[in-house]
């Protein structure tokens, strides 16, 4: 039976604010030496591809955290109407038959989370890789700065463990929203004879408290980010 909802969906937006703090404050550094980056890319052959990334951070990348956020949150509110008016539905069913009118709309709802999932596994496998690149790009760096610290002096102190919570979020998210996908294709491409116990398979109940939670999450990250680009400010 398909896995309506995963909470992991969230891993990215339950990250600490602290950490993109951190992660913010870099792109600020980066962007304000970049008036030197000739000098920088001697000791750190690195900056250029890192001042790159941190531009597409700038402009792309972290506004698709926020929009994404804000798409998980639609695509959840939008389940959670569908299923409990399902739910409801099925709730005043009497006897062991199903009606044909909630067996269609069992199969109806099915097949809108198939269309709603869609165009999210595509958002997030999108923001997964522009992660990659600029955690990618950090990574590089730090080690750079690790080997000429005598040389740099105190500079940029490294991310560290934060690019890895990261780039495994992205990577829980899009792995997840890829196995739901792959759930519900293969559960409506069958034919499907919509019983009680094919409706029960579906396990409603628990996916509607984890639409909610993901919901709530979802929501609630682009406030918690609405001063993250102020570190970017290098006057």
């Amino acid at each position: 039976m398909p896995s309506l909802a995963n909470e992991s969906v969230t891993s990215l937006f339950t990250i600490p604010t602290s950490q993109w703090t951190a992660i913010n404050q870099r792109v600020g550094a980066v962007f304000s030496v970049e008036s030197i980056a000739a000098v920088i890319s001697k000791d750190l052959p690195g900056y250029p591809g890192l001042l790159s990334s941190s531009k597409l951070w700038q402009s792309t990348t972290f506004n698709g955290l926020i929009s994404v956020s804000g798409s998980i949150a639609q695509y959840a509110d939008t389940a959670i109407t569908n299923f409990t008016n399902l739910n409801n539905q099925v709730q005043g069913i009497s006897g062991n038959t199903v009606p044909v009118s909630i067996q269609d709309l069992t199969l109806s709802v099915l097949n809108q989370l198939v269309t709603d999932t869609a165009p999210i596994v595509v958002s997030t496998t999108q923001l997964s890789n522009a992660l990659k690149i600029f955690l990618t790009n950090n990574q590089i760096v730090d080690a750079e700065i690790a080997l000429n610290k005598e040389s740099l002096g105190s500079f940029w102190a490294p991310l560290g463990a934060i690019i890895t919570t990261v780039e495994n979020a992205a990577g829980t998210v899009t792995g997840t929203w890829k196995a739901i996908l792959d759930d519900l294709n293969n559960t409506v491409a069958k034919e499907i004879t919509v019983t009680l116990p094919f409706i029960e398979s579906l396990d409603i109940d628990a996916a509607l408290i984890s639409w909610q939670n993901v919901k709530t999450i979802t929501s609630a990250f682009p406030a918690n980010m609405a001063n993250q680009k102020n570190y970017w400010n290098t006057n």
